[in-house]
Protein backbone atom coordinates (compact mmCIF):
# COMPACT_ATOMS: atom_id res chain seq x y z
CA UNK A 1 0.00 0.00 0.00
CA UNK A 2 3.00 2.09 0.33
CA UNK A 3 4.42 1.45 -2.53
CA UNK A 4 8.13 0.77 -0.87
CA UNK A 5 8.10 4.50 1.21
CA UNK A 6 8.74 3.98 4.53
CA UNK A 7 8.49 7.67 6.33
CA UNK A 8 10.66 7.71 9.08
CA UNK A 9 8.41 8.71 12.05
CA UNK A 10 9.80 9.31 15.82
CA UNK A 11 6.81 7.77 17.90
CA UNK A 12 8.23 9.58 21.28
CA UNK A 13 7.98 13.02 19.46
CA UNK A 14 4.07 12.08 19.10
CA UNK A 15 2.24 14.54 21.04
CA UNK A 16 -1.83 14.15 22.09
CA UNK A 17 -4.48 16.40 24.19
CA UNK A 18 -6.81 13.34 25.84
CA UNK A 19 -9.44 15.79 26.78
CA UNK A 20 -9.50 17.93 23.51
CA UNK A 21 -13.38 17.10 22.63
CA UNK A 22 -13.36 19.37 19.25
CA UNK A 23 -15.32 17.68 16.44
CA UNK A 24 -13.22 16.11 13.64
CA UNK A 25 -9.88 16.42 15.99
CA UNK A 26 -7.21 14.08 16.81
CA UNK A 27 -3.72 14.05 16.81
CA UNK A 28 -3.11 13.58 13.56
CA UNK A 29 -4.36 17.54 13.46
CA UNK A 30 -1.62 18.43 15.98
CA UNK A 31 0.15 20.87 14.05
CA UNK A 32 3.80 19.47 15.91
CA UNK A 33 3.31 16.50 15.05
CA UNK A 34 3.58 17.53 11.28
CA UNK A 35 1.33 14.57 10.31
CA UNK A 36 -1.73 16.69 8.68
CA UNK A 37 0.01 16.41 5.09
CA UNK A 38 2.32 13.37 4.85
CA UNK A 39 -0.56 11.47 3.26
CA UNK A 40 0.02 14.00 -0.40
CA UNK A 41 3.37 12.75 -0.10
CA UNK A 42 2.43 9.23 -0.98
CA UNK A 43 -0.64 10.16 -3.52
CA UNK A 44 2.32 11.90 -5.66
CA UNK A 45 4.01 8.73 -6.03
CA UNK A 46 0.88 7.37 -7.21
CA UNK A 47 0.43 9.23 -9.93
CA UNK A 48 3.90 8.46 -11.28
CA UNK A 49 3.46 4.62 -10.23
CA UNK A 50 1.83 1.39 -11.23
CA UNK A 51 -0.52 -1.23 -8.76
CA UNK A 52 -0.25 -4.57 -9.30
CA UNK A 53 1.51 -4.02 -12.99
CA UNK A 54 -1.48 -1.54 -13.50
CA UNK A 55 -0.86 2.32 -13.93
CA UNK A 56 -2.90 4.67 -11.48
CA UNK A 57 -3.00 7.99 -13.75
CA UNK A 58 -2.81 7.37 -17.67
CA UNK A 59 -4.16 10.52 -19.91
CA UNK A 60 -4.62 12.27 -16.83
CA UNK A 61 -7.35 10.20 -15.64
CA UNK A 62 -7.37 8.33 -12.42
CA UNK A 63 -7.84 4.09 -13.85
CA UNK A 64 -10.96 2.51 -12.05
CA UNK A 65 -9.20 -0.80 -12.40
CA UNK A 66 -5.93 -0.17 -10.46
CA UNK A 67 -7.88 2.41 -7.67
CA UNK A 68 -10.56 -0.90 -7.23
CA UNK A 69 -7.59 -2.98 -7.11
CA UNK A 70 -5.95 -0.10 -4.64
CA UNK A 71 -9.11 -0.04 -2.59
CA UNK A 72 -9.49 -3.66 -1.93
CA UNK A 73 -5.96 -4.17 -0.79
CA UNK A 74 -6.99 -1.46 1.77
CA UNK A 75 -10.26 -2.74 2.83
CA UNK A 76 -7.94 -6.59 3.21
CA UNK A 77 -5.79 -4.46 5.38
CA UNK A 78 -8.78 -2.91 7.25
CA UNK A 79 -9.76 -6.47 8.38
CA UNK A 80 -5.42 -7.34 9.10
CA UNK A 81 -5.54 -4.66 11.31
CA UNK A 82 -8.38 -5.04 13.71
CA UNK A 83 -7.14 -8.63 13.92
CA UNK A 84 -3.65 -7.61 14.72
CA UNK A 85 -4.96 -5.18 17.41
CA UNK A 86 -7.49 -7.92 18.85
CA UNK A 87 -5.02 -10.90 18.94
CA UNK A 88 -1.75 -9.84 19.22
CA UNK A 89 -1.51 -5.80 20.32
CA UNK A 90 -4.02 -5.21 23.22
CA UNK A 91 -4.59 -6.65 26.73
CA UNK A 92 -7.80 -8.42 27.64
CA UNK A 93 -9.71 -8.51 24.68
CA UNK A 94 -13.38 -6.51 24.98
CA UNK A 95 -16.75 -7.53 23.53
CA UNK A 96 -17.83 -7.48 20.11
CA UNK A 97 -19.84 -4.05 20.08
CA UNK A 98 -16.81 -1.94 21.85
CA UNK A 99 -13.96 -3.16 19.72
CA UNK A 100 -15.69 -2.79 16.36
CA UNK A 101 -17.00 1.32 16.70
CA UNK A 102 -13.55 2.66 17.59
CA UNK A 103 -13.55 6.12 16.62
CA UNK A 104 -9.77 7.73 15.73
CA UNK A 105 -11.13 11.16 15.14
CA UNK A 106 -14.10 13.02 17.27
CA UNK A 107 -17.59 13.54 16.49
CA UNK A 108 -20.22 16.10 17.76
CA UNK A 109 -22.01 13.58 19.98
CA UNK A 110 -18.60 11.17 20.77
CA UNK A 111 -14.96 11.73 21.83
CA UNK A 112 -12.48 9.37 19.97
CA UNK A 113 -11.06 5.95 21.02
CA UNK A 114 -7.36 5.98 20.11
CA UNK A 115 -5.02 8.16 21.36
CA UNK A 116 -1.28 8.67 21.92
CA UNK A 117 0.36 8.51 25.37
CA UNK A 118 4.01 7.85 26.42
CA UNK A 119 5.06 6.85 22.47
CA UNK A 120 2.06 4.06 22.01
CA UNK A 121 -1.39 4.53 20.76
CA UNK A 122 -3.69 3.69 23.27
CA UNK A 123 -7.55 2.56 22.72
CA UNK A 124 -9.46 3.93 25.53
CA UNK A 125 -13.32 3.15 25.87
CA UNK A 126 -15.58 4.25 28.78
CA UNK A 127 -17.08 1.20 30.31
CA UNK A 128 -20.65 2.05 31.46
CA UNK A 129 -21.94 -1.26 32.02
CA UNK A 130 -21.29 -0.71 35.81
CA UNK A 131 -22.99 2.77 35.82
CA UNK A 132 -26.00 0.26 36.40
CA UNK A 133 -25.16 -1.18 40.48
CA UNK A 134 -21.96 1.68 41.46
CA UNK A 135 -23.59 4.66 39.14
CA UNK A 136 -20.08 4.60 38.00
CA UNK A 137 -18.25 3.82 34.97
CA UNK A 138 -14.71 3.18 34.44
CA UNK A 139 -12.14 3.35 31.44
CA UNK A 140 -10.68 0.46 29.93
CA UNK A 141 -7.46 1.24 28.25
CA UNK A 142 -5.10 -1.19 25.97
CA UNK A 143 -1.66 0.05 24.91
CA UNK A 144 -0.68 -1.00 21.13
CA UNK A 145 3.32 -2.02 21.21
CA UNK A 146 5.35 0.34 19.77
CA UNK A 147 6.05 -2.01 16.26
CA UNK A 148 2.35 -2.24 15.83
CA UNK A 149 1.52 1.90 17.07
CA UNK A 150 3.87 2.67 14.42
CA UNK A 151 2.16 0.66 11.87
CA UNK A 152 -1.19 1.91 13.03
CA UNK A 153 -0.04 5.54 12.80
CA UNK A 154 1.56 4.93 9.13
CA UNK A 155 -1.99 3.98 8.10
CA UNK A 156 -4.10 6.25 9.90
CA UNK A 157 -1.95 9.38 8.83
CA UNK A 158 -1.01 8.39 5.64
CA UNK A 159 -2.94 5.36 3.59
CA UNK A 160 -6.29 6.11 4.93
CA UNK A 161 -6.25 9.60 4.00
CA UNK A 162 -5.22 8.17 0.28
CA UNK A 163 -7.67 5.38 0.24
CA UNK A 164 -10.53 8.14 0.97
CA UNK A 165 -9.44 10.43 -1.89
CA UNK A 166 -9.05 7.79 -4.45
CA UNK A 167 -12.80 6.50 -3.39
CA UNK A 168 -14.11 10.06 -3.66
CA UNK A 169 -12.21 10.51 -7.37
CA UNK A 170 -14.38 7.35 -8.10
CA UNK A 171 -17.39 8.58 -6.47
CA UNK A 172 -17.48 5.57 -4.34
CA UNK A 173 -19.65 6.49 -1.53
CA UNK A 174 -19.54 2.79 0.75
CA UNK A 175 -15.93 4.03 1.11
CA UNK A 176 -16.52 7.54 1.82
CA UNK A 177 -14.68 9.33 4.72
CA UNK A 178 -15.70 7.98 8.29
CA UNK A 179 -14.82 8.01 12.35
CA UNK A 180 -14.33 4.99 12.52
CA UNK A 181 -11.21 2.80 12.34
CA UNK A 182 -12.57 -0.46 11.28
CA UNK A 183 -14.78 -0.40 8.59
CA UNK A 184 -17.55 -2.67 7.15
CA UNK A 185 -16.26 -4.05 3.91
CA UNK A 186 -19.43 -3.92 2.17
CA UNK A 187 -20.08 -0.54 2.84
CA UNK A 188 -23.77 -0.84 4.16
CA UNK A 189 -22.65 0.17 7.70
CA UNK A 190 -20.70 2.90 9.21
CA UNK A 191 -18.29 0.73 10.97
CA UNK A 192 -17.23 -3.59 10.95
CA UNK A 193 -19.86 -5.70 12.98
CA UNK A 194 -19.61 -8.43 15.49
CA UNK A 195 -20.24 -10.93 12.85
CA UNK A 196 -17.64 -9.37 10.72
CA UNK A 197 -15.28 -9.08 13.28
CA UNK A 198 -15.60 -13.10 14.08
CA UNK A 199 -15.45 -14.16 10.01
CA UNK A 200 -12.12 -12.02 10.30
CA UNK A 201 -11.09 -13.81 13.86
CA UNK A 202 -12.24 -17.29 12.58
CA UNK A 203 -10.44 -16.90 8.79
CA UNK A 204 -7.29 -16.19 10.92
CA UNK A 205 -7.67 -18.95 13.09
CA UNK A 206 -9.13 -21.93 10.20
CA UNK A 207 -6.34 -24.18 10.89
CA UNK A 208 -7.26 -24.61 14.62
CA UNK A 209 -9.83 -27.50 15.55
CA UNK A 210 -12.71 -25.01 16.38
CA UNK A 211 -11.65 -21.73 14.18
CA UNK A 212 -12.61 -18.66 17.37
CA UNK A 213 -15.02 -16.46 17.35
CA UNK A 214 -14.79 -13.26 19.07
CA UNK A 215 -17.03 -14.37 22.16
CA UNK A 216 -14.98 -18.00 21.84
CA UNK A 217 -11.92 -15.83 22.01
CA UNK A 218 -12.62 -14.01 24.69
CA UNK A 219 -13.36 -16.90 27.11
CA UNK A 220 -10.02 -18.94 26.39
CA UNK A 221 -7.97 -15.36 27.29
CA UNK A 222 -9.68 -14.40 30.35
CA UNK A 223 -9.04 -18.42 31.15
CA UNK A 224 -5.61 -17.67 30.48
CA UNK A 225 -5.56 -14.61 32.25
CA UNK A 226 -6.97 -16.40 35.41
CA UNK A 227 -4.79 -19.20 34.95
CA UNK A 228 -1.13 -17.62 34.41
CA UNK A 229 -1.17 -13.59 34.71
CA UNK A 230 -3.72 -13.82 38.13
CA UNK A 231 -0.77 -12.26 40.49
CA UNK A 232 -0.62 -8.95 38.22
CA UNK A 233 -4.73 -8.62 39.15
CA UNK A 234 -4.53 -9.53 42.70
CA UNK A 235 -5.67 -6.92 45.05
CA UNK A 236 -6.30 -3.92 42.67
CA UNK A 237 -9.41 -1.69 42.13
CA UNK A 238 -10.49 0.60 39.74
CA UNK A 239 -11.65 3.20 42.23
CA UNK A 240 -9.09 3.27 45.47
CA UNK A 241 -6.50 1.12 46.35
CA UNK A 242 -7.09 -1.48 49.52
CA UNK A 243 -3.43 -2.62 50.01
CA UNK A 244 -2.62 -0.84 53.75
CA UNK A 245 1.10 -1.06 52.34
CA UNK A 246 0.23 1.01 49.31
CA UNK A 247 1.67 4.54 49.32
CA UNK A 248 -1.36 6.15 47.78
CA UNK A 249 -3.22 4.78 51.11
CA UNK A 250 -0.62 5.93 53.58
CA UNK A 251 -1.04 9.66 51.72
CA UNK A 252 -4.68 10.02 51.97
CA UNK A 253 -4.38 8.62 55.83
CA UNK A 254 -1.88 11.73 56.26
CA UNK A 255 -4.38 14.08 54.40
CA UNK A 256 -7.24 12.77 56.08
CA UNK A 257 -8.71 11.83 53.29
CA UNK A 258 -10.28 8.43 51.45
CA UNK A 259 -7.51 7.15 48.84
CA UNK A 260 -10.58 8.12 46.68
CA UNK A 261 -10.57 11.60 47.50
CA UNK A 262 -6.98 11.76 46.71
CA UNK A 263 -6.73 10.23 43.42
CA UNK A 264 -9.83 12.26 41.89
CA UNK A 265 -9.43 15.90 43.70
CA UNK A 266 -5.75 16.20 44.41
CA UNK A 267 -3.08 17.00 42.21
CA UNK A 268 -5.18 16.30 39.01
CA UNK A 269 -3.60 16.06 35.62
CA UNK A 270 -5.84 18.29 34.05
CA UNK A 271 -4.12 16.75 30.47
CA UNK A 272 -5.56 13.65 31.00
CA UNK A 273 -9.35 12.76 31.88
CA UNK A 274 -10.47 12.84 35.56
CA UNK A 275 -10.68 9.30 35.83
CA UNK A 276 -8.38 8.17 33.63
CA UNK A 277 -5.03 9.72 35.82
CA UNK A 278 -1.67 8.07 35.64
CA UNK A 279 -1.73 5.76 38.59
CA UNK A 280 -4.04 4.27 36.31
CA UNK A 281 -3.09 4.58 33.09
CA UNK A 282 0.01 2.82 34.23
CA UNK A 283 -1.78 0.23 35.91
CA UNK A 284 -2.92 -0.38 31.92
CA UNK A 285 0.14 -0.15 30.80
CA UNK A 286 1.43 -2.96 32.66
CA UNK A 287 -1.33 -5.49 32.44
CA UNK A 288 -0.85 -4.88 28.11
CA UNK A 289 2.62 -5.26 28.41
CA UNK A 290 2.58 -8.35 30.71
CA UNK A 291 -0.57 -9.87 27.98
CA UNK A 292 1.83 -9.36 24.93
CA UNK A 293 4.94 -10.55 26.87
CA UNK A 294 2.71 -13.62 27.42
CA UNK A 295 1.94 -14.10 24.48
CA UNK A 296 5.22 -13.96 23.18
CA UNK A 297 6.93 -16.08 25.23
CA UNK A 298 4.55 -18.82 24.19
CA UNK A 299 4.80 -18.31 20.57
CA UNK A 300 8.75 -18.90 20.87
CA UNK A 301 8.18 -21.83 23.85
CA UNK A 302 5.49 -23.52 22.35
CA UNK A 303 5.57 -22.64 18.25
CA UNK A 304 8.29 -21.71 16.93
CA UNK A 305 10.57 -23.78 18.80
CA UNK A 306 7.86 -27.06 17.44
CA UNK A 307 8.38 -25.62 14.12
CA UNK A 308 12.14 -25.59 14.18
CA UNK A 309 12.11 -29.29 15.49
CA UNK A 310 9.79 -31.03 13.22
CA UNK A 311 10.14 -29.05 9.60
CA UNK A 312 9.18 -32.01 8.02
CA UNK A 313 5.46 -31.33 9.54
CA UNK A 314 5.11 -28.12 8.46
CA UNK A 315 5.33 -29.10 4.95
CA UNK A 316 2.14 -29.59 2.70
CA UNK A 317 1.16 -33.23 2.44
CA UNK A 318 -0.54 -34.53 -0.56
CA UNK A 319 -3.73 -36.47 0.09
CA UNK A 320 -4.14 -39.40 -1.73
CA UNK A 321 -8.21 -40.06 -1.73
CA UNK A 322 -9.32 -43.56 -1.33
CA UNK A 323 -12.14 -42.74 -3.43
CA UNK A 324 -14.73 -43.52 -0.16
CA UNK A 325 -14.62 -40.30 1.68
CA UNK A 326 -16.89 -37.11 0.56
CA UNK A 327 -15.30 -34.27 -1.53
CA UNK A 328 -14.01 -31.93 1.08
CA UNK A 329 -14.78 -28.22 1.02
CA UNK A 330 -12.08 -25.14 1.33
CA UNK A 331 -14.41 -23.28 2.35
CA UNK A 332 -16.67 -24.11 5.63
CA UNK A 333 -19.10 -21.89 4.25
CA UNK A 334 -19.59 -24.56 1.40
CA UNK A 335 -18.77 -21.60 -1.28
CA UNK A 336 -15.51 -20.98 -3.36
CA UNK A 337 -13.90 -17.51 -2.37
CA UNK A 338 -14.68 -14.45 -3.81
CA UNK A 339 -12.26 -12.59 -5.67
CA UNK A 340 -11.80 -9.12 -7.40
CA UNK A 341 -9.87 -9.50 -10.44
CA UNK A 342 -9.34 -7.17 -13.74
CA UNK A 343 -8.46 -8.63 -17.32
CA UNK A 344 -5.43 -7.42 -18.91
CA UNK A 345 -6.71 -6.25 -22.43
CA UNK A 346 -9.66 -4.48 -20.75
CA UNK A 347 -12.12 -6.43 -23.00
CA UNK A 348 -13.61 -4.54 -25.11
CA UNK A 349 -13.57 -1.54 -22.97
CA UNK A 350 -14.44 1.32 -25.49
CA UNK A 351 -13.07 4.74 -24.46
CA UNK A 352 -14.76 7.54 -26.31
CA UNK A 353 -13.16 9.81 -24.46
CA UNK A 354 -14.85 10.45 -21.01
CA UNK A 355 -13.68 10.46 -17.80
CA UNK A 356 -12.93 7.01 -16.45
CA UNK A 357 -12.51 7.69 -13.13
CA UNK A 358 -16.19 7.83 -12.19
CA UNK A 359 -16.46 4.57 -11.76
CA UNK A 360 -18.72 3.41 -14.50
CA UNK A 361 -17.53 1.50 -17.59
CA UNK A 362 -19.10 1.10 -20.92
CA UNK A 363 -18.22 -2.02 -22.53
CA UNK A 364 -18.95 -1.68 -26.58
CA UNK A 365 -18.37 -5.54 -27.29
CA UNK A 366 -21.42 -6.44 -24.77
CA UNK A 367 -22.88 -3.23 -24.95
CA UNK A 368 -23.47 -2.65 -21.41
CA UNK A 369 -22.93 -0.06 -18.45
CA UNK A 370 -20.93 -1.43 -15.71
CA UNK A 371 -20.94 0.34 -11.93
CA UNK A 372 -17.72 -0.87 -10.63
CA UNK A 373 -18.78 0.00 -7.17
CA UNK A 374 -21.83 -2.93 -7.33
CA UNK A 375 -20.03 -5.00 -9.89
CA UNK A 376 -22.87 -5.39 -12.11
CA UNK A 377 -24.46 -3.49 -14.51
CA UNK A 378 -27.11 -0.90 -15.12
CA UNK A 379 -30.09 -1.53 -17.23
CA UNK A 380 -30.80 1.20 -20.02
CA UNK A 381 -33.31 3.80 -19.17
CA UNK A 382 -33.79 7.16 -17.74
CA UNK A 383 -35.28 6.03 -14.85
CA UNK A 384 -32.94 3.14 -13.85
CA UNK A 385 -30.31 5.63 -14.31
CA UNK A 386 -32.02 7.83 -11.77
CA UNK A 387 -32.61 5.35 -9.09
CA UNK A 388 -29.08 3.48 -9.44
CA UNK A 389 -27.43 6.67 -9.11
CA UNK A 390 -29.72 8.49 -6.46
CA UNK A 391 -30.90 5.63 -4.19
CA UNK A 392 -28.17 3.75 -4.50
CA UNK A 393 -25.10 6.10 -4.58
CA UNK A 394 -26.83 9.19 -3.06
CA UNK A 395 -25.89 11.46 -6.74
CA UNK A 396 -27.83 14.41 -6.80
CA UNK A 397 -28.28 17.26 -8.69
CA UNK A 398 -25.89 18.43 -11.43
CA UNK A 399 -23.79 15.55 -11.04
CA UNK A 400 -26.90 13.41 -11.52
CA UNK A 401 -27.94 14.51 -14.68
CA UNK A 402 -24.62 15.13 -16.22
CA UNK A 403 -24.17 11.04 -15.69
CA UNK A 404 -27.39 10.16 -17.08
CA UNK A 405 -26.86 12.61 -19.71
CA UNK A 406 -23.56 11.03 -20.63
CA UNK A 407 -25.33 7.02 -20.09
CA UNK A 408 -28.09 8.13 -22.63
CA UNK A 409 -25.26 8.49 -25.22
CA UNK A 410 -24.66 4.87 -25.24
CA UNK A 411 -26.15 2.09 -27.00
CA UNK A 412 -27.58 -0.42 -24.44
CA UNK A 413 -28.54 -3.78 -24.34
CA UNK A 414 -31.73 -4.29 -21.98
CA UNK A 415 -30.80 -7.48 -19.49
CA UNK A 416 -33.04 -9.86 -21.45
CA UNK A 417 -31.35 -9.17 -24.76
CA UNK A 418 -27.69 -9.69 -23.50
CA UNK A 419 -25.14 -11.96 -25.24
CA UNK A 420 -24.24 -14.09 -22.32
CA UNK A 421 -20.87 -15.48 -23.74
CA UNK A 422 -20.72 -19.61 -24.30
CA UNK A 423 -17.36 -19.82 -24.45
CA UNK A 424 -14.40 -19.12 -22.36
CA UNK A 425 -13.84 -15.27 -22.95
CA UNK A 426 -11.33 -12.89 -21.26
CA UNK A 427 -12.41 -11.08 -18.09
CA UNK A 428 -14.62 -8.47 -18.58
CA UNK A 429 -13.40 -4.94 -16.61
CA UNK A 430 -15.61 -4.29 -13.64
CA UNK A 431 -17.25 -7.21 -13.45
CA UNK A 432 -16.08 -9.01 -10.30
CA UNK A 433 -14.76 -12.58 -10.86
CA UNK A 434 -15.46 -15.72 -8.52
CA UNK A 435 -13.51 -19.14 -8.14
CA UNK A 436 -16.74 -21.20 -9.56
CA UNK A 437 -17.23 -24.65 -10.72
CA UNK A 438 -18.50 -26.21 -14.03
CA UNK A 439 -20.49 -29.15 -14.66
CA UNK A 440 -18.96 -30.76 -18.11
CA UNK A 441 -21.74 -33.00 -18.78
CA UNK A 442 -24.20 -30.64 -18.80
CA UNK A 443 -23.04 -29.46 -22.55
CA UNK A 444 -22.84 -32.93 -24.04
CA UNK A 445 -26.30 -33.55 -22.20
CA UNK A 446 -28.31 -30.32 -22.56
CA UNK A 447 -26.10 -28.07 -24.91
CA UNK A 448 -26.12 -25.13 -22.34
CA UNK A 449 -23.51 -25.08 -19.36
CA UNK A 450 -24.13 -24.99 -15.52
CA UNK A 451 -21.76 -22.64 -13.43
CA UNK A 452 -22.01 -21.74 -9.64
CA UNK A 453 -19.48 -20.84 -6.95
CA UNK A 454 -21.13 -23.08 -4.47
CA UNK A 455 -19.23 -26.73 -3.64
CA UNK A 456 -22.18 -27.75 -2.27
CA UNK A 457 -24.44 -27.04 -5.16
CA UNK A 458 -22.49 -28.51 -7.41
CA UNK A 459 -22.52 -31.98 -6.00
CA UNK A 460 -26.34 -31.77 -5.54
CA UNK A 461 -26.16 -31.26 -9.13
CA UNK A 462 -24.06 -34.33 -10.40
CA UNK A 463 -26.86 -36.45 -9.51
CA UNK A 464 -29.22 -35.17 -11.94
CA UNK A 465 -27.39 -36.51 -14.58
CA UNK A 466 -27.68 -40.64 -13.34
CA UNK A 467 -24.49 -41.61 -13.72
CA UNK A 468 -24.67 -43.61 -10.98
CA UNK A 469 -21.42 -42.26 -9.24
CA UNK A 470 -20.32 -40.44 -5.86
CA UNK A 471 -19.88 -36.70 -6.49
CA UNK A 472 -15.76 -37.62 -5.18
CA UNK A 473 -15.82 -40.20 -8.47
CA UNK A 474 -16.95 -37.76 -10.70
CA UNK A 475 -14.44 -35.36 -9.78
CA UNK A 476 -11.89 -37.63 -10.56
CA UNK A 477 -13.28 -38.68 -13.71
CA UNK A 478 -13.32 -34.75 -14.44
CA UNK A 479 -17.09 -34.67 -14.72
CA UNK A 480 -16.83 -30.95 -13.21
CA UNK A 481 -14.14 -28.49 -12.60
CA UNK A 482 -12.87 -25.34 -10.29
CA UNK A 483 -12.76 -22.39 -12.98
CA UNK A 484 -12.95 -18.65 -12.97
CA UNK A 485 -16.39 -17.16 -13.51
CA UNK A 486 -18.30 -13.52 -13.77
CA UNK A 487 -21.92 -12.42 -14.58
CA UNK A 488 -23.14 -9.21 -15.75
CA UNK A 489 -26.03 -8.52 -13.15
CA UNK A 490 -25.77 -9.69 -9.57
CA UNK A 491 -29.53 -9.42 -8.79
CA UNK A 492 -31.33 -12.26 -7.63
CA UNK A 493 -33.04 -14.18 -10.59
CA UNK A 494 -30.83 -12.59 -12.95
CA UNK A 495 -27.39 -14.13 -12.04
CA UNK A 496 -25.82 -15.96 -15.47
CA UNK A 497 -22.71 -17.34 -14.87
CA UNK A 498 -20.24 -17.65 -17.64
CA UNK A 499 -16.45 -18.59 -17.86
CA UNK A 500 -13.52 -16.65 -17.89
CA UNK A 501 -9.64 -16.83 -18.36
CA UNK A 502 -7.77 -17.05 -15.15
CA UNK A 503 -5.81 -13.41 -14.74
CA UNK A 504 -2.25 -13.43 -16.09
CA UNK A 505 0.24 -12.99 -13.07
Amino acid sequence: MMLGWDPSIDLSTIRDDLTCRTAGWSFLHKAENNLGNIWKMLLKRLESSSFRGRPFIKSESWQPETCIAYLNAGLKLNKTAFAASHVTATSLPGRGSEITSIRYVNTKLAIRNVFFHGGQMIIIISYNKARASNNYAFYIVRYLPPSLSLSFLKYLAIIRPVWEFLAKQLHMPRHSSSEFFFLDPGGKKKHLSSTQASSTLKDLTRDLATPWSLSLYRQAALAIAKRYLRKLVEKTNFYYSSDATDPIRMFAAGAGHHPRMLLTTYAIDRALPERLQPELLDMYQRLSTIWQEWNQQYYHEYCLNSKLESPKSQRPIAHENSGCKRLADHDDSGRASKRIMTPENGSGYCDIGHDRSDGFLYNAQYQVLICVTCGSIIQPGPKSFYSHLNGIHRITGVACKALMDRFSSYNLRPFDQLEVPREKVPQISGLPTHSGFRCNVCPESSGSSYFTVSSKKIREHMPIHNMGITPMRALQLEKFQACYIQTFSSAKGRIQYFEVEPVKD
